[in-house]
């Protein structure tokens, strides 16, 4: 059982390559190019955004850098591009499916995804419920678009797309959360302050004045909050894959012979 689950997480391998590029309820070329439009604007408006929130930003504007919220946005930008470029990709060339590059590609942007999904619900959650301020000097436009507007993008993309989302993939956003983590906690010890001229990057983490504190709350959100935020992901993908097969009759797909959607050569079965 150890080894399966193992075997499961290591694998990038789901039945059809079609889920990554398409929606849940509907199917044919006709709702692909839709797919490949919607993908399209929304990496454009996201990308946007970034711009727009780095030259908001006070001087010196490195100070972006150093937080979760903007490292996530960048992931979460180039996620959207590579998405809109693959789901170009396949709605004018069915066949490319197969080939080894495009399986890379896809098996990245399922990585990706991943973060951007687990971890975009987790800034929007914390954001509004711990860090926001009203009399902040922040527009309310920004924080709209940076701490909001990506959390409903992923509800709303998590109803719609077919996107697959497995629990052995748990891994990847931790090993995500862990990166910072670490990051965070060695800023803090050579040093570095943040653009308020604090020695903690969030209050949460403040390991001058509450050390052992910051230190179980970033352990806690690593290993506990992240892949429980994982879990409920999962459990919603579920649930509309389990709508989608019980009121919705079987669709086309764009590559019905390709069983691979990465380099990996095992197969991870449906109930993953």
């Amino acid at each position: 059982m150890l080894r399966e689950g193992l075997d499961r997480a290591r694998s990038w391998t789901h039945p059809t390559s079609a889920d990554f590029v398409s929606f849940q309820w509907c199917s044919g070329r006709r709702s692909r190019m839709i797919f490949a439009v919607y993908r399209v604007l929304a990496a454009l408006y996201f990308a946007a955004w970034l711009v727009m929130a780095v030259v908001w930003k006070k001087p010196p504007r490195v100070y972006f850098l150093i937080y979760l919220t903007y490292w996530t946005l960048i992931i979460f930008t180039f996620y959207l591009l590579l998405s809109a470029l693959i789901a170009i990709f396949l709605y004018l060339k069915d066949k490319w499916a197969d080939r080894t590059w495009m399986r890379r590609l896809l098996a990245a942007n399922w990585a990706l995804y991943y973060i951007c999904a687990d971890t975009n619900l987790f800034i929007v959650a914390s954001f509004w419920l711990l860090e926001y301020q009203s009399n902040t000097q922040t527009r309310l436009s920004q924080d709209l678009n940076v701490h909001a507007l990506n959390g409903v993008f992923f509800i709303i993309n998590l109803a719609l797309s077919a996107q697959p989302h497995y629990l052995a993939h748990a891994w990847v956003p931790v090993c995500y959360a862990t990166i910072y983590g670490t990051f965070m906690v060695t800023w803090w010890a050579l040093g570095g302050r943040s653009e308020s001229d604090k020695r903690y990057v969030y209050e949460t983490a403040n390991f001058d004045e509450r050390p052992v504190q910051a230190a179980i709350t970033v352990i806690v959100l690593i290993f506990v909050v992240v892949p429980l935020l994982h879990s409920v992901v999962w459990a919603l993908t579920r649930l509309r894959v389990c709508i989608f097969r019980r009121y919705v009759s079987s669709r086309d797909r764009i590559s019905p012979k390709s069983s691979n959607a990465s380099t990996d050569l095992s197969v991870i079965s449906d109930s993953a």
